[in-house]
């Protein structure tokens, strides 16, 4: 059962204790996915020290319980460190442009340039359009860029262009539409950099761009599955190491779009009487 989590992409690594009523001596095996090495390497470690403890606690003179680890092939091919991380670094960077709106908003208003469009025929829905405008275009350049160092100076991989390119227009959306409820909510520009550090880092803790999935509480595992990041870096692994192509990314992104048009819906309501008030 461990194997199959392991290679199904449940799990990055799994420890296989012995039962109570076995041997001090009986090995502990460490099952990990080959595709994220840096994960086994420190499940491997993590069994090596228990091993040792096993020993210690044993009251007898016995060597510490070998340590036997298992590679699983979880995908078609290894990700390099760039080909694992490169997602992880550029999406969460990419959450952090989601204050632009309301920074945006906020200094307009304190500076009187706000009112003076709002003294022309310009809607307060065309003015905050084009601000989120602003961040899917700069975030799809952020990622771009990201992509293209890791590609140009580590060598990454990424397969199929076309379904990289059309999960990341997903999650620029995606954030496109958080920038929304951060400029509806924020009342001043420190407020909206506060908000805008803590809904990067807790979609980053929620996706599991800073802790691994299996790792999180029970009770947050179910929202973490439909986390748009987290679907992002699931779908652009599986590119990268499944050569999955546009039709196998379709349901990833058809659940970040879910996620845009919810939070896009409120999002424009409450920022128009931003803009207005």
């Amino acid at each position: 059962r461990a194997r199959e989590m392991v290679a199904q992409g449940d799990a990055d690594a799994a420890l296989i204790l012995p039962d109570e009523d076995e041997s001090a001596t009986t090995p502990i095996a460490v099952i990990v996915n080959r595709n994220v090495p840096l994960v086994g390497q420190l499940a491997a470690s993590g069994a090596r020290t228990l091993a040792t403890r096993v020993a210690a606690a044993s009251h007898a003179d016995l060597p510490p319980p070998a340590v036997i680890t298992v590679d699983v092939d979880g995908g078609k091919r290894s990700l390099s460190g760039a080909e694992l991380y490169g997602p992880v670094i550029g999406i969460f960077f990419l959450f952090l442009t989601a204050g632009f709106v309301a920074r945006s908003l906020q200094e307009e208003r304190e500076q009187g340039t706000l009112a003076r469009l709002r003294s022309i025929p310009i809607s307060a829905g065309t003015i905050a359009f084009a601000k989120v405008l602003t961040v899917v275009i700069v975030g799809g350049i952020e990622l771009a860029i990201v992509f293209l160092i890791m590609g140009v100076l580590y060598g990454a991989q990424w397969g199929s262009l076309a379904a990289v390119a059309l999960i990341g227009f997903a999650i620029t959306l995606a954030v496109g539409s958080i920038a929304l409820l951060i400029a509806a909510l924020a009342r001043t520009s420190s407020t909206a950099h506060n908000l805008e550090v803590i809904v990067a880092l807790g979609f980053a803790v929620l996706g599991g761009s800073l802790v691994p999935l299996h790792n999180l509480p029970d009770a947050a595992r179910p929202i973490a599955a439909v986390t748009p990041n987290g679907v992002a870096i699931r779908a652009l692994r599986d590119v990268a190491a499944n050569g999955y192509g546009v039709r196998d990314v379709l349901g990833p992104v058809f659940v970040i779009l879910l996620f845009t048009l919810f939070f896009a819906s409120i999002g424009q309501v409450l920022v128009r009487r931003a803009v207005d008030g």
